[in-house]
């Protein structure tokens, strides 16, 4: 063999081994559903009666230009009869059509480390609690992945909207600058300790506002959050095994708030507990059964703000049990903030079929100072001075995944959400007795 061939031939080696690097990997589901909700106002007004079909289309994709470096590319299109907020816990406005890019974003592994990575971009940050974060969000970060420990510190601002209709945000969820980290600690054979912080500055510039204004953002708040859970899991018997998780969060900083007399500032001073515990089995059925509880704050005066108020980039969704579907753990018809509020909860949920699972969730809710309001909620009715009762809600969650033999679709679930929240003394008493949310959705993965 000649050098020249062998120049070639090593040359065509190594074109064919960077060309190995780059590769595309892509996924495409359809979701088709329907809703039918009933007004904010229960029953006060008439005209807040919904009932629609709608029709998403996601569709994701990711080029690897090497083993440690990649472009990541998610987007969906919606259509729907009449306008709605689909996710309202996610943010965003109602809407009847539109083209969103919900995630674009560049990632690099094995910086400088093993296990650290950098993001740049707009991606999704979410906990598996969905008490701090679960939103699509513009960022730069950087990640650490070990065997026994993992975290990341960003930091990020949404600058540009990513819908063709404008409609990604409201405007209290503009012009807010935050510092994220997180770090999680596997210190023992199924056991994690977690510390989160959470760091907002509100610069929209509240002062030079309109007093009096109806708008949509009456406060500024410059506010920290930090926060320590513990989760995990033991084995009771051969049959049984505990879940467990219990955080406990602080939260400290500034607010000023727009009122008629002008801007009010106040010293932020509150704290949440929250936790959950449960027990699944194996039994027939493969029930398992649990509990939750929550509690905020109320430790107000004149220059102090001490209902705490959750970040803006919560959800409140969460799998409270294994292999469901992330739902509202706090009712999908009323989704209150945790603010001036306490949570009595429990849950149940049972596999009558490899294709066949249901999950029921029952709540209680109580205002824990009854002379202030709570946080924001899918309810528009002003709170009664001096009652506590806020109401009772239960939701049922029925999945189907039928077996496939298609060769074009990958997998197929239907999907059937019923949420009722019946409205306590504190709500007064002309309003009607139950405000409800149905949700019949079929997701096509191709």
């Amino acid at each position: 063999m000649s050098n020249r061939q062998l120049l070639l031939g090593v040359t065509l080696l190594s074109l064919s081994s960077t060309a190995c690097a780059f590769s595309w990997e892509h996924r495409v589901d359809a979701n088709v559903g329907y809703i039918d909700r009933s007004e904010k106002e229960l029953g006060l007004k008439n005209d807040g009666q919904l009932r629609n079909s709608y029709l998403q289309i996601n569709a994701q994709g990711q080029y690897k230009l090497s083993t440690d470096q990649y472009f990541f590319a998610k987007a969906r299109g919606f259509y729907s009869t009449d306008s709605i907020n689909l996710e309202p816990e996610l943010g965003g406005q109602a809407s009847k059509y539109y083209l969103e890019l919900q995630q674009l974003y560049f990632k690099a592994d094995n910086l400088i480390y093993p296990g650290v990575s950098a993001i740049l971009g707009r991606k999704r940050l979410r906990d598996d609690t969905g008490l701090w974060w679960d939103r699509d969000f513009t960022l730069a970060s950087l990640q650490i992945e070990r065997s026994l420990f993992s975290g990341f510190i960003a930091i990020g601002e949404n600058f540009n909207q990513f819908r063709t209709d404008n409609s990604d945000y409201k405007q209290r969820d503009q012009d807010l600058f935050r510092l994220l980290a997180t770090a999680s600690w596997h210190w023992r054979y199924q056991q994690f300790i977690d510390v989160n912080f959470s760091y907002l500055n509100d610069h929209s510039s509240i002062n030079q506002m309109i007093t009096g204004a109806a708008i949509d953002d009456p406060s500024d708040p410059k506010v920290a959050w930090l926060g320590v859970r513990s989760h995990g899991a033991g084995q009771l018997n051969d049959d049984t095994v505990i879940n467990y998780s219990a955080q406990y969060i602080h939260q400290q900083g500034d607010i000023s708030y727009l009122n008629a007399d002008g801007v009010d500032n106040k010293k932020v001073k509150g704290w949440l507990v929250q936790g959950d515990i449960s027990a699944q089995m194996n039994y027939l059925f493969q029930p398992e059964v649990g509990f939750q509880f929550a509690q905020t704050s109320n430790n107000c005066d004149h220059n102090t703000e001490g209902r705490f108020f959750q970040s803006g980039l919560h959800s409140n969704r969460a799998k409270l049990v294994a292999n469901m579907a992330a739902i509202n753990r706090y009712n999908d018809a009323y989704r209150p903030e945790l603010s001036n509020i306490q949570v009595l909860g429990a849950y149940l949920k049972m596999q009558f079929a490899a294709e066949v699972k249901l999950n029921l969730l029952l709540n209680h809710f109580t205002r824990v100072n009854t002379d202030l309001d709570i946080g924001r909620s899918e309810i528009d009715v002003p709170l009664v001075a001096g009652r506590d009762e806020l109401g009772v809600a239960a939701d049922l969650v029925v999945e189907y995944t039928p077996q496939l033999t298609s060769t074009l679709l990958n997998s197929s679930t239907i999907k059937l959400r019923l949420s009722s929240f019946w409205p306590g003394a504190a709500y007064g008493n002309s309003v009607n007795d139950q405000r409800h949310r149905a949700l019949l959705e079929w997701r096509l993965n191709f």
